[in-house]
This record gives structure tokens, sequence and C-alpha cells, in this order.
């Protein structure tokens, strides 16, 4: 009869990451276990690593991509003990429901562009044709603005950290997809591209809309937007 030993995730675990990856030892200690063991991820047939063993067979199976939030996981083996019948294995798990929590961590370095004031000669570094100035313990510059700079924060997930970026954007009522943007609300996904700062069909949160007028009498919307970036 064949067993299931040093199975990661383990059976009935809970808060398993969602970028979670498989090991099981497949192990028969009577008749060992034949080539050809199958795995199955909630009913679907994966393609496994597959390695022989004391006994058995050691499978490996990393996912192509994360599970969602609190979903529950269901693994299937197959495998037949030589010369015995083919037998068949399940057991679960459950993907952590998450969470995000505000640190007290530093924000990211940044370096500022020409309108912060900086001249030729207090430039550290030209990148692009923009002046800039490094900071302390810089890995990489984020060129931004010094009002963005102040509109950068840092959350952890999952034991993993991101900065939180927050762009304040502007469309007029006569640009292209104004219609769209007229109909945002809170809490929407949207994607933009700002060339200056080296961000293309980036996708954010709308965190804040505001609709004006201006002299002309023609709308303008005023869109606060938000994302991560995993560092």
């Amino acid at each position: 009869m064949i067993e299931l030993d040093n199975t990661a995730p383990a059976a009935n675990a809970i808060d398993v990451r969602r970028d979670w990856s498989l090991t099981v030892d497949v192990i028969d200690t009577t008749y060992g276990v034949d080539s050809g063991v199958t795995l199955a991820i909630n009913g679907a047939s994966v393609t496994v690593t597959e390695t022989a063993i004391t006994d058995g067979r050691r499978i490996e199976y990393t996912p192509g991509t994360s599970s969602s939030y609190g979903e529950r996981i269901t693994a299937t083996i197959t495998a037949t003990p030589t010369g015995q019948s083919t037998e068949s294995i399940t057991w679960r798990w459950t993907i952590t429901s998450g969470s995000v929590e505000v640190t007290d961590s530093a924000p990211p370095d940044i370096v500022v562009v020409m309108p912060a004031g900086i001249d030729d000669a207090d430039a550290d570094e030209v990148i692009d044709g923009v002046n800039v100035v490094w900071l302390d313990d810089i890995t990489h510059p984020l060129i931004v603005t010094d009002e963005q700079a102040q509109a950068v924060g840092r959350v952890a997930a999952e034991d993993n950290c991101y900065h939180t970026h927050v762009r304040t954007l502007r469309v007029l009522r006569t640009d292209t997809n104004a219609d769209a943007v007229a109909a945002l609300q809170e809490g929407d996904l949207v994607s933009y591209t700002v060339s200056a700062l080296g961000e293309t069909l980036k996708k954010a949160e709308v965190v804040a809309i505001r609709q004006s007028i201006d002299a002309d009498d023609d709308v303008i919307y005023d869109l606060i937007l938000q994302y991560y970036e995993h560092v």
C-alpha cells in the first residue's frame, strides 16, 4: 500500500502562501513504486518532476500562477506499487486569507527631477537628460517630483514588502477616453501611461475622483491613483 511522506504543503494546513510549491514522497516499503506517478490539483492533471528515492518516488510541482486568497486546494496522487494495482491518495490545504498592514518602515529612497531646482553643478548624475541627486543608500533611482515623493509609502503583505505610489492624473472632457473616466468610481482599476516617469500601462486603483469646471466652462477630471510595487 502506498504512503505519502514529507508532504508540503502538509495535509489540512492553513495559511499556506499563495505562491506555494508541492513536494511529496510516494513510497511503498514492501513493493516499491513504479515510475509514472501522477498528480491532480483540484481535479486537473499537472506536469510534475519525478525522482527515484528509496522505496518510491519523489514528486515536485510548482504552479504557474499563485492561488487565490482563502482558496481550498485538493491534491491527488495516483501511483502503482510494483506488480500491484494502482492506488490514489488525496490531501488538502487552505491558502491564507491574506492581510495587509501599514508599517513604520522608512519610505523608499527618492531622487527628484529638474523641477525641484537642481542645477547642472549640483547634480550627481544625468539620467536620460534629467539632473538627479543621489540620496544615501540608493540602489536605483526613482525619478519623481517633490510632491509625488511625499506620496510614497511602504506596506507589508504576506511577509513581502511593497512600495505604495500615488499619482494624480488630469483628464479633460475633450481627451480620448474621457467618457470612460467620467464613469469611474472609487476602487475601480485602470491602466495609465506616463512616459516622463517610465510608467507604461501601469495598473492602479482609483482612490479619489474630483470633477471641476475650468474658466472656459469645460469639465476637468482629477484622478488620484495608487499602485503597489514589490521590493
